[in-house]
């Protein structure tokens, strides 16, 4: 519950600089310069990286997404169908996602 309330209200912070701000920082750091290059990442030695997609997200696409975890093997790609680009705000998404990375952790202990 308490994660759930400070999701919410960092939801309101989101925007303090305005929306304009916001999506145009966003941008920068997608189609920017990059010192280095993604694709070129090696696995962690701890678990698996996941990254979770809103197939609405008007802002990062999912074909981008999917393609990142198809080169980068060691990415776990979840897809939410109904989802945007903030999908804290979905009732009991962060729930879900906290069970998710907590299993597996604890998997990766009992190694």
């Amino acid at each position: 519950m308490l994660l759930t309330l400070s999701l919410l209200v960092e939801e309101e912070h989101i925007y303090l600089q305005g929306e304009h701000e916001s999506l145009h920082r966003d941008l920068m750091v997608m189609f920017g310069k990059w010192e280095f290059d993604p694709m070129e990442l090696v696995p962690p030695s701890l678990p698996m990286v996941h990254i979770w997609q809103g197939c609405e997200d008007g802002i990062v696409p999912a074909s981008l997404q999917k393609y990142i975890s198809q080169r980068l093997g060691w990415i776990k790609y979840h897809e939410v169908p109904e989802g945007g680009h903030f999908l804290n705000v979905i009732p009991g998404f962060d729930d879900h996602l906290l069970k998710t990375l907590l299993l597996q952790a604890a998997a990766f202990i009992r190694l």
